[in-house]
């Protein structure tokens, strides 16, 4: 993130590449009424693999593109998932400004953008395609396209979905 401070992150220890790794950022919104320690922090951004999965579980959603890439943003806009490259983004805020100023802020923190490959490169893979689609597709189970680019019917609709 660019702009916000980092208050903690996940260790290498605690890695998961299915679950990902999880970066906390700003300020404690509340402390812990025991007085024990521990609070809210106001944005966390979960980067992990990505794989084929439903996001019927969300509830409504708004599927849109962040950073030009494809995204959906649910629970009230409180959280924005993006797909990109290999993987998904979620940023989870604690007001939808808080989460969309999480994604402005956005930036790979092992890399130098380049032409060649941009912050934020196209998915490769099909965001929301199962596992049963992708078998009928012939593409890998990780939903991999082996293209750089997403297909054209990728073009997330403007409206909100059930």
């Amino acid at each position: 993130m660019d702009g916000i401070p980092l208050t903690a992150a996940d260790g290498l220890a605690e890695y998961n590449p299915p679950i990902g790794i999880t970066m906390y950022y700003g300020n404690c919104l509340h402390k812990s009424v025991t007085k024990l320690g521990g609070c809210t922090l106001p944005l966390k951004v979960v980067t992990a693999w990505y794989i084929p999965h439903s996001n019927i579980s969300l509830g409504t959603r708004l599927n849109v593109r962040l950073r030009g890439v494809p995204a959906v943003i649910f629970n009230h806009g409180d959280e924005a998932e993006l797909y990109t490259d290999a993987t998904l983004v979620d940023v989870i805020g604690a007001t939808p400004k808080l989460t969309m100023e999480g994604v402005a802020h956005l930036t790979p923190f092992n890399r130098t953008p380049t032409a060649a490959w941009p912050a934020f490169p196209p998915p490769q893979f099909k965001p929301g395609v199962s596992l049963k689609q992708l078998a009928a597709e012939r593409v890998g189970a990780s939903g991999t396209s082996g293209t750089a680019n997403p297909p054209g019917d990728l073009q997330p609709s403007l409206s909100p979905t059930q």
